[in-house]
């Protein structure tokens, strides 16, 4: 089944990748190169008091966002893997309070998160929560099914 999008569409999704793609590379070179200069030291500074060490699914996240915009543009009947990216999203919604508790820093959005969740459910409870989270979300990123036979079998 193929879909055809109108050229305002077409150009949606054209700037959707443009602006994500140098969202990425900003963010890339805040991110991951050395903090030095006047403007990089802050930024790189709050960003790292923001998520700590999770900083870097930011720029990971802007490129994924560039590349599905890019494959909209080229290939608008092309789809989505939409359970695979829901899977992605989970794994990252349970990186910032997995860890936390593991003592590594998350910066002010994970520790609150976490505080959120252990408030909200008890230890013992977000621990569970926050480790069904991740396995659901690994299940679906990887596209695992539990039912289905081998090829050799069929």
């Amino acid at each position: 089944m193929s879909h055809t999008f109108s050229p305002e569409a077409d150009r949606r999704a054209e700037t959707l990748g443009a602006i994500a793609i140098l969202g990425a590379a900003v963010l890339s070179v805040i991110v991951f190169f050395p903090a030095e200069g006047r403007v990089l030291v802050p930024l790189h500074d709050v960003m790292d008091a923001l998520l700590g060490q999770a900083t870097f699914v930011l720029p990971l996240g802007c490129a994924l966002a560039a590349a599905l915009g890019y494959a909209r543009r080229t290939r608008p009947g092309v789809a989505l893997p939409r359970r695979r990216l829901a899977g992605l999203g989970l794994i990252t919604i349970a990186l910032l309070p997995a860890e936390h508790l593991l003592g590594q820093s998350t910066g002010l959005v994970g520790q609150w998160f976490t505080g959120f969740l252990l408030d909200l459910l008890g230890a013992p409870v977000a621990i569970a929560f926050i480790t069904a989270l991740a396995a659901v979300g690994a299940l679906l990123a990887f596209d695992v099914r539990r039912w289905r036979r081998p090829l050799a079998a069929r």
